[in-house]
């Protein structure tokens, strides 16, 4: 598969710990992956954060741990079990940015079922102050632009240049994660 996705993608990652240490991160300082779905090209490096755990639906934890996961899209075994920590999480198709902490991961982290891609995948919404950065994983965004009056209220936020909606293969979304998040009119310190 990686000849395949050097085509797609412009760069392969094969040390994440090099990465991580090129941006101060330590990997055991990782409190959380968040997991959109469980397929192959998207839990590749799950087991080099030991300590981190592990965040995903139900559904989609026991879709990819099945006995049938084969012909549900997934590979056999492909979440270690035993050597992770697990939160999962019900199905929520309202976000409340309220008092209503149902949806939310921990402060700031927010998850929303969408169930399109597969029956178990999330998004998720990382909000600070009024800004949000809204993770879509493999969902198609103009499905997601035109399907739902979650989506339209993102869309509009994104409009509005207060969110910023990442697909998972998009391959422009790191250059549109660090223009969103240091613009002057977003900085933290503002």
């Amino acid at each position: 598969m990686r000849p395949l996705i050097r085509l797609k993608y412009r760069f392969a990652v094969t040390d994440i710990d090099s990465v991580l240490r090129r941006k101060g991160i330590d990997h055991k300082s990782v409190k959380y992956i968040l997991l959109t779905h469980a397929h192959f090209d998207h839990i590749g490096y799950l087991d080099c954060f030991p300590t981190s755990k592990i965040v995903m639906s139900q559904k989609e934890y026991q879709d990819a741990t099945s006995s049938f996961c084969f012909w549900k899209g997934y590979t056999p075994n492909v979440l270690n079990i035993s050597r992770h920590d697990f939160m999962l999480l019900p199905v929520s198709t309202n976000i409340n940015f309220g008092n209503d902490r149902s949806n939310e991961v921990s402060p700031g982290i927010y998850y929303l079922s969408s169930g399109e891609h597969t029956k178990g995948h999330l998004m998720f919404i990382l909000k600070d102050g009024l800004r949000y950065i809204c993770f879509i994983g493999d969902e198609d965004i103009n499905g997601l632009k035109n399907g739902s009056l979650f989506a339209a209220k993102f869309v509009r936020f994104e409009n509005s240049n207060s969110c910023v909606i990442v697909g998972n293969h998009d391959v422009k979304a790191i250059e549109k994660l660090n223009f969103f998040c240091t613009r002057k009119f977003f900085a933290k310190n503002d």
